[in-house]
């Protein structure tokens, strides 16, 4: 049975079972030594800790694609759907990104369609439609845990 070592609040603790460990309340970016290891390791890297280690916290609410449990559907669905109402409703204004959080591109919506004259709303009202058929996990990655300021389509 392997043993380990932590550093909690400030002190070196062990030797340590994984039970031991679970309730020192290790995370992923615990440090860790395990006996005849040559160095100390977080213990998101120790192969051995990953079956007691939380998953990653999630990124704007919604947990990324990978070893972490999928998106919470039902909220993306809703949001999905009021971000699309929202864009068919209020094609020029840019509700649609204010409701998601994406303020830049909410102010940039308005401006381009007022230099555009309302041709800008069209390009907003196709994009409603674009989400409303988005799957959930497209949707989720695109507007809500993505970094991009302005994203179309």
């Amino acid at each position: 049975m392997a043993q380990y070592f932590i550093y909690f609040q400030g002190k070196q603790v062990g030797p340590l079972n994984k039970q031991d460990l679970i309730n020192y309340g290790i995370n992923r970016d615990s440090f860790v030594w395990e006996v005849g290891t040559p160095e100390w390791k977080q213990a998101s890297q120790i192969p051995d800790l990953a079956d007691i280690i939380p998953p990653a916290p999630p990124v704007n609410g919604f947990y990324t694609q990978g070893a972490y449990p999928q998106y919470p559907n039902q909220e993306i669905n809703n949001k999905k759907i009021v971000a699309s109402i929202l864009a068919l409703i209020f094609t020029g204004l840019g509700i649609h990104y204010f409701y998601l959080g994406k303020i830049t591109a909410g102010i940039l919506t308005i401006v381009l369609s007022l230099v555009t004259c309302g041709i800008w709303s069209f390009v907003m009202l196709v994009q409603g439609i674009v989400m409303l058929t988005m799957d959930d996990n497209s949707f989720a990655q695109k507007y809500l845990n993505s970094n991009s300021s302005f994203p179309l389509f």
